[in-house]
């Protein structure tokens, strides 16, 4: 899991509290382990950025985590809908 996730989770749930913020957080952990985000991932999400995904740069962050360590991303995001190696759980 990418670092930036977890900064995504903590925005997301913020209005829930802190105890459900570190929940949340510490339940993924259990998971996944936490990758931090390094100059070799900071390059590639750059260069994905609008080439293969129309989120923000932290949906960039979060492909090019997953895409060096060729590991799958588990998300409803619908900006990683009909990408490789994503598994998009919500609406079908």
């Amino acid at each position: 899991m990418s670092a930036i996730t977890i900064a995504e989770v903590a925005q997301k749930y913020s209005s829930h509290g802190e105890k459900t913020v570190e929940s949340r957080i510490n339940d993924m952990l259990r998971r996944s382990p936490m990758i931090p985000v390094d100059r070799k991932i900071s390059t590639m999400a750059g260069m994905l950025r609008h080439k293969e995904i129309q989120g923000g740069i932290a949906d960039a962050i979060i492909l090019a985590t997953a895409r060096i360590g060729h590991h799958t991303i588990v998300t409803g995001d619908q900006h990683f809908r009909d990408l490789p190696d994503v598994v998009f759980i919500g609406d079908t």
